[in-house]
C-alpha cells in the first residue's frame, strides 16, 4: 500500500485527468490552453502551488485533501482511498505527457482517420534513418481543433 502522500497525489492527478477530459469534451472553441492553471483555480490554489504538488515539493495534507474533494464533487476521504484510475494514472506522472495524451485523444475522437494518417506520416518521417530524413512534415490539426495553440 502506498503512503498517504503518494495516494493523495495519485488521486489528485486522476482528478486532473477527469478535469482535462471534461474540459476538452465541452470546449466550445476547442481552446484547451491553460488547463493546468484552470485546474489550480478550480481547486482554489495557485498554479505554482499546483506545480509544487505535482513535483512532490509539497504534500497534500488532510485539510487540502478535503478541500480538493469538496471542490471536485468527491466524497470526503476519497483522496485517501486507492482507486483503479489513480493507480493506472500513477504509472505516468509526467504532466506534459498526460496533457499530450489527452490532446491526442481529443483530436482522435473528433476525426480518427485523419489523426491516424497524420500521426503515421509524422512517425515515418521521424523514424526514418538520418541520411534519408528530410524536414518533418507539417502536422495540421483537424479543422475542429485548429484553435488549439
Amino acid at each position: 500500500m502506498a503512503d498517504i502522500a503518494t495516494l493523495r497525489l495519485a488521486n489528485t492527478l486522476a482528478l486532473f485527468d477527469e478535469f482535462v477530459a471534461a474540459t476538452v469534451a465541452h470546449a466550445a472553441a476547442g481552446d484547451v490552453r491553460g488547463l493546468e492553471r484552470l485546474f489550480a483555480e478550480r481547486l482554489r490554489i495557485s498554479p505554482s502551488y499546483w506545480s509544487q504538488l505535482k513535483s512532490r515539493q509539497r504534500q497534500i495534507g488532510a485539510k487540502l485533501a478535503r478541500q480538493f474533494e469538496a471542490l471536485s464533487g468527491k466524497a470526503q476521504g476519497w483522496l485517501d482511498e486507492a482507486h483503479a484510475v489513480a493507480a493506472a494514472r500513477a504509472a505516468s506522472d509526467d504532466a506534459d505527457e498526460r496533457l499530450a495524451t489527452e490532446l491526442f485523444l481529443a483530436a482522435y475522437r473528433f476525426n480518427p482517420r485523419a489523426v491516424k494518417e497524420r500521426l503515421l506520416a509524422f512517425l515515418q518521417a521521424e523514424l526514418a534513418p538520418p541520411q534519408t530524413r528530410s524536414s518533418p512534415p507539417k502536422i495540421q490539426a483537424p479543422r475542429a481543433l485548429t484553435t488549439i495553440k
